[in-house]
C-alpha cells in the first residue's frame, strides 16, 4: 500500500511540474529578449545622451488625470557588441509640469503594418510578469541624481513577440498615453558604422561566467568564474583543461580585476603534489601542492560569446600564442546571448 501510495504522489507531482512554462522558471531558463543581455553595460540614463542627431526629436503636451506638462523624446539606437544587434532607446524630458505623467505603452509596428507589443526598461527587462516594465508608471524617476538629461529608457520585448531581425530593421515606434494621446516615431534600420556601443570594446563582467572552447583544439578548454564581493570587488578564477606528453592536465590561476576593464590578465600556474579526488581526507596537506608558475593570459572579450585570448608561456619554455574561445552552453538562468 505504501507503495501505491508513493507512485501516486509521484505521479501527481509530475503533472504539477508539466504544467510550468518555461518562463515560470526563471532559475532554470532565461527569456529570450529580442536585445542579447550582454549588450548594455551601464543603465542608459546614467551614461547615454541622446546624441545630437537623434532618429526622433519630438515635443508633446500630456494632459492626464494625474499631471499635465511638456515632453521632449527623442530616440536613437545602441549598438551591441553581438553581431546584427542594437538597443532602441528613448530619452523623456519634462521640460515642464508634474512628474505624475504616466511613461506610454510602446509598440512596435514593422513594414508590413504588424503592431508588435514591447515595454520600456531602464536596463533590460526585468521579469517576465511585467512586459510593459515602466509603461504607464509616473515619471518620478525624473528628479533622480544620476539621471543625464532626462530618463532613458530601452525598448526591449520577448523574441516570440518580434523577431530580432524584425526588431533591428526599419520600424515605426508607436507611444500612446492612457489619456489616448499618440505619437510615432520612425526607427531607421539598425547600422553598426552609425548606432555605435556605449563602449568602443566590451567590458569583462559577470556574463563571462561559463565553459570556453578553441576549434581545432578537441575535448580541451576554459572554464571562468566571475566572483563578487561586496560591495565592489569582482575576481575571475579560471581553469584551462589541456594534454601535457598526452595525459591530462589542468592550469589555474586566478585575478581581480578593475570594474569596466576591457582586457583581464592572469597569471597561470600548473600544479603538483596532490593526490586523486577519491583519496582519504586530509590524506594530503595544502602545502603539499606546488606551483609552478606558466607565464600568463590576457583576455580580452569582443562579444558575450566571443573572448580572445593572448597566452604567453614563453618563460617556462611551452610558446607564445593566440586563442579565439567561444561559449560552449548557454547559462541557464543567467544567459548572454540567445543565438547560442
Amino acid at each position: 500500500m505504501k507503495a501505491i501510495l508513493a507512485a501516486a504522489v509521484l505521479l501527481a507531482a509530475n503533472s504539477i511540474n508539466a504544467q510550468y512554462l518555461l518562463h515560470d522558471l526563471p532559475n532554470n531558463f532565461t527569456g529570450t529578449s529580442v536585445i542579447p543581455y550582454g549588450c548594455l553595460t551601464v543603465v542608459p540614463t546614467a551614461l547615454d545622451a541622446p546624441p545630437a542627431l537623434p532618429f526622433a526629436d519630438e515635443r508633446i503636451t500630456v494632459i492626464d488625470p494625474a499631471g499635465s506638462g511638456v515632453l521632449r523624446i527623442r530616440a536613437w539606437r545602441i549598438g551591441c557588441h553581438e553581431p546584427n544587434a542594437s538597443a532602441i532607446a528613448v530619452n523623456f524630458l519634462l521640460e515642464s509640469g508634474s512628474d505624475a505623467i504616466p511613461y506610454p505603452r510602446v509598440r512596435l509596428v514593422t513594414p508590413d503594418l504588424q503592431r508588435h507589443s514591447a515595454g520600456l526598461f531602464h536596463f533590460a527587462r526585468t521579469g517576465f510578469y511585467l512586459p510593459e516594465g515602466a509603461s504607464y508608471s509616473t515619471m518620478i524617476d525624473q528628479g533622480l541624481a544620476t539621471v543625464v538629461e532626462g530618463v532613458t529608457l530601452v525598448v526591449d520585448t520577448d523574441e516570440a513577440a518580434i523577431s530580432k531581425v524584425g526588431y533591428n530593421g526599419e520600424l515605426v515606434l508607436e507611444l500612446d498615453w492612457p489619456s489616448s494621446q499618440f505619437l510615432e516615431l520612425q526607427m531607421p534600420a539598425y547600422d553598426e558604422d552609425r548606432d555605435l556601443p556605449q563602449f568602443v570594446a566590451p567590458v569583462f563582467n559577470g556574463r563571462y561566467t561559463g565553459h570556453w572552447i578553441v576549434e581545432g583544439l578537441p575535448r580541451q578548454g576554459m572554464a571562468l568564474q566571475v566572483a563578487e564581493l561586496p560591495p565592489d570587488r569582482n575576481f575571475l578564477f579560471l581553469t584551462l583543461y589541456t594534454y601535457l606528453d598526452g595525459a591530462p592536465v589542468w592550469v589555474v590561476g586566478n585575478a581581480d580585476f578593475a570594474i569596466g576593464a576591457s582586457a583581464v590578465v592572469v597569471n597561470l600556474w600548473l600544479l603538483d603534489g596532490g593526490e586523486f579526488f577519491t583519496t582519504q581526507l586530509f590524506g594530503y596537506a595544502r602545502e603539499d601542492v606546488v606551483q609552478e608558475r606558466l607565464g600568463t593570459i590576457t583576455l580580452r572579450p569582443r562579444h558575450c560569446n566571443v573572448i580572445e585570448a593572448e597566452i604567453d608561456f614563453g618563460e617556462s619554455g611551452m610558446g607564445v600564442v593566440s586563442r579565439r574561445f567561444e561559449r560552449l552552453v548557454r547559462i541557464a538562468g543567467y544567459d548572454c546571448d540567445q543565438t547560442r
